[in-house]
């Protein structure tokens, strides 16, 4: 049985758990490894970005200066 949005925002951890078990767990499915590694790939991405960012300004403040010569 599927749930609208709204409804799935209301359930609890572990009916959300137990739903994951029931489709991907007891199926023998890859898909948790590739949610984890496509997980850990995106939230390590989110914490690097704002140090990558500031280098990026830093370049482009250093290329600016040294055109302006």
């Amino acid at each position: 049985m599927g749930y609208s949005q709204i409804e799935f925002l209301f359930l609890t951890k572990e009916e959300i758990m137990d739903k994951y078990k029931c489709k991907y767990i007891l199926n023998s499915s890859p898909d948790p490894l590739f949610h984890i590694c496509y997980g850990g790939l995106v939230f390590s991405h989110l914490v690097a970005l704002p140090e990558e960012r500031r280098h990026l300004k830093h370049m482009m403040h250093e290329q600016a200066a040294s055109h302006g010569k």
